[in-house]
């Protein structure tokens, strides 16, 4: 009789021993699945937060590229009534501003030597504003030499870039 007690005893420590187990795997199952929950859930998180950055990156693209259209589509209405483009040609004195408007007018024309004026010697050349090139689509300007950059100067240069002194 002790020794069935014994057995039975031993039969329910093994029982309680198997039950606690059963308990541990259980606590351990559920963490593994709460883990993989939060795991999961993280890389949702991720991924949500790189689409939206995704989004967000074309949306600013779609808006540079219609801003380029939009200037594009101005510059296009306001450059189809031009009928001629007058470019100013500006620099030191002796820094080949004329130099560069015959060559312009050699190559074009296929002549020898060019109408604008130069100065190899290094003193000024080009007294007053003159036109080259009328007969294409543009114009060369050829301006003077500005030496010191004083206020006379940039105000002439000024004038000249918005057009209130004309050749």
């Amino acid at each position: 009789m002790i020794e069935i007690q014994r057995a039975e005893r031993e039969r329910e420590r093994r029982e309680r021993e198997r039950e606690k187990e059963r308990g541990r795997e259980k606590l351990e199952h559920e963490e593994r699945q709460r883990i993989e929950k939060e795991r999961r859930k993280e890389e949702e998180t991720k991924r949500a937060e790189y689409e939206r950055q995704r989004n967000l990156e074309k949306a600013r693209e779609e808006e540079r590229r219609r801003k380029e259209e939009e200037k594009r589509m101005r510059l296009e209405k306001e450059l189809y009534f031009v009928t001629q483009l007058r470019i100013g040609v500006f620099g030191a004195t002796g820094s080949g501003k004329s130099c560069f408007i015959n060559t312009c007018e050699r190559t074009v024309r296929q002549t020898e030597k060019g109408s604008a004026p130069d100065s190899s010697t290094g003193q000024e050349g080009t007294i007053t504003l003159q036109d080259y090139l009328p007969e294409l689509f543009f114009r060369l300007v050829d301006t003077r030499g500005f030496f010191n950059y004083n206020a006379y100067e940039i105000e002439e240069f000024q004038n000249i870039l918005h057009g209130k002194i004309q050749p």
